[in-house]
């Protein structure tokens, strides 16, 4: 747990009611709550920390209900304890001994100023006090992180850091706080209007590298601590705090980098990826031309093609030329003063990472029974008809397995993340206006945590 994260239980507790050690057998009643606050939600029995004295005490029932975060154990072995949190327009009556005060039976909102949330596999607890907001019921919410958020679409100024809600892994998910996020072009379209407006406000970023922090209940081979990183579904943002990661999106972090180069990796090396072997089909001894080697999908796509055993031949501006033989490169062009179909010879597959005028014109270049394979248009299926070839447009899906294969080609040395540059979270909006504007060779990373 992270010094940012400990925080003081606000109302102060008998000395005399020590909690017992870890393990000790203690909570034996019953919580009487209604059942439609309790439906759905696990009330199996959770280890937490006493931040309070430093000792472990074992809490038996946490759950998220309607209108934020309830917390209430009944014992008959520890009285008169203040750890309790409510919720909604009245506190949670509870009879006989219980974590309320001397004289009440009732718990109070007042009583503790700590969130808490649970991992089973892992025990451990992420305890936070402020942030804590009351919603127009005068409900207690959840703890809050920080966050980049937008509420509405427009340029980089409407990027904001702000607190947001404090995610919750379930089942075979993982929360795993972020050390580095990266910035990826489908962040500033979706910013520019190509998101939807019923998900605003929203959190961009779909690269993240980091630790793990708590566990789902199925994440049991897992422990605090373990770096990972991960290529997010889009709904949820990376560029944030802490985020909640699928077992289908993230592989173990390559151990060669650190973590601003691993965030640099998923979405555009799995892009990559997926267009060279999954679409392209890619094999060795093949022929590939890949348009934009330079940037954040082709200096990867470069390197994973060279690995595969292929001849690679790439289009990028004149001073990458030199950055495109360093990544393994057999011919580099310069597209503003080259024509490629007049270098480059027939291809087996072209890597449209460009699309317009280049895709219209990398037909010449296709070998009868080729393919274009674009991340950004469809190719033409007329010209594609005239080529003997074929033409496919796709977008990257996480994938955990091709994620750890590019994870151990990096720590193999056969591939390397380049990052231009690296801006501290709350300048997310800078970064974002630097991708869009700048002539960027490979990545721009956020860092979120040291």
């Amino acid at each position: 747990m992270t010094p940012t994260q400990q925080r003081t239980l606000s109302a102060s507790h008998n000395q005399g009611d020590r909690p017992p050690s870890r393990g000790a057998d203690l909570f034996k009643g019953d919580v009487e709550t209604s059942g439609s606050d309790l439906a759905n939600h696990d009330l199996t029995q959770r280890r937490a920390v006493w931040i309070g004295s430093k000792s472990k005490i074992d809490l038996p029932r946490i759950w998220q209900a309607e209108r934020g975060l309830r917390l209430a154990v009944r014992s008959s072995a520890w009285k008169r304890s203040p750890l309790a949190m409510t919720g909604g327009r009245s506190s949670r009556r509870l009879r006989g001994p219980c974590l309320a005060s001397k004289n009440s039976d009732r718990v109070e909102p007042s009583a503790i100023s700590a969130v808490w949330t649970h991992a089973p596999a892992l025990r451990m607890p992420v305890a936070r006090g402020e942030g804590e907001e009351k919603s127009r019921h005068g409900s207690t919410m959840m703890a809050t992180m920080k966050a980049v958020r937008i509420h509405e679409f427009g340029g980089p100024d409407v990027l904001s850091l702000e607190d947001a809600p404090f995610p919750q892994p379930h089942d075979d998910e993982v929360l795993l706080k972020v050390h580095a996020s990266s910035v990826n072009p489908v962040d500033y379209k979706i910013r520019s209007g190509g998101g939807k407006k019923d998900q605003l406000p929203m959190t961009l970023g779909r690269d993240v590298s980091g630790t793990v922090e708590l566990c789902g209940t199925r994440a049991h081979t897992l422990k605090k601590g373990d770096p990972f990183y991960a290529m997010l579904g889009p709904d949820r943002g990376g560029q944030a705090e802490y985020v909640v990661v699928k077992a289908i999106e993230m592989a173990a972090k390559p151990q060669s980098v650190d973590h601003l180069h691993a965030a640099a990796v998923p979405l555009a090396a799995l892009t990559a990826w997926q267009g060279l072997f999954d679409h392209g089909a890619l094999t060795a001894g093949q022929r590939v031309l890949i348009h934009g080697g330079a940037g954040g999908v082709g200096h990867f796509a470069v390197q994973l093609a060279k690995a595969k055993g292929a001849f690679v031949a790439t289009t990028v501006a004149g001073e990458d030329l030199e950055f495109a033989r360093s990544l393994g490169a057999d011919q580099a062009i310069d597209y503003k003063n080259e024509r490629f179909e007049d270098i480059v010879g027939k291809v087996d597959l072209v890597f449209d990472l460009v699309a317009g005028e280049t895709q219209d014109r990398s037909w010449a270049v296709v070998k009868p029974g080729g393919i274009i394979v674009s991340t950004l248009a469809e190719p033409s299926i007329e010209s594609a008809r005239k080529a003997g070839a074929s033409g496919i447009h796709y977008m990257a899906k996480p994938n955990a397995a091709q994620l750890g294969e590019i994870g151990r080609l990096i720590d193999e040395g056969k591939v390397r993340p380049h990052v231009d540059a690296t801006f501290p979270l709350q300048e997310a909006a800078a970064a974002e206006a630097w991708l869009e504007n700048k002539h960027v060779r490979g990545k721009i990373v956020l860092e979120v945590a040291p």
